[in-house]
C-alpha cells in the first residue's frame, strides 16, 4: 500500500502543489514564467499560478475571470416574482396542448 507521498492521485500528469509553488517562485531556473492569458512576466504580477507544463495564470487574470463569471451569474438570477407567469397562465398554456 502506498503512503500519501507516493500516491499519484487522479491526475498524475499535473504537478504537485509543491511543484507548482516551486515553479511559480523560481521559474524552474529557466526563463521567467509568463501568464498564458495576458503574457505578463512573473516579475510584474503579484502571483502566478502554475499549471501543467509551463501554463500559468496571473492573479490579475484570475480576478478578471471572476468578474466575468459574477456578471454572468448576476444576469441569470435577475428573475423577479412579477416576471414569472401566474399558475393560471401556466395552466392555460399547457391546456392548449392537451
Amino acid at each position: 500500500m502506498m503512503g500519501s507521498s507516493e500516491t499519484l492521485g487522479a491526475f498524475p500528469w499535473l504537478p504537485s502543489r509543491e511543484e507548482k509553488v516551486r515553479l511559480a517562485r523560481t521559474g524552474d531556473s529557466g526563463p521567467p514564467l509568463t501568464c498564458s492569458f495576458c503574457g505578463k512576466d512573473q516579475r510584474v504580477v503579484r502571483r502566478l499560478i502554475a499549471g501543467p507544463g509551463r501554463i500559468c495564470i496571473c492573479d490579475e487574470c484570475v480576478g478578471l475571470c471572476d468578474e466575468i463569471i459574477e456578471e454572468e451569474l448576476a444576469d441569470a438570477t435577475e428573475l423577479t416574482w412579477d416576471s414569472l407567469p401566474k399558475p393560471r397562465e401556466i395552466y392555460e398554456f399547457l391546456d392548449s396542448y392537451v
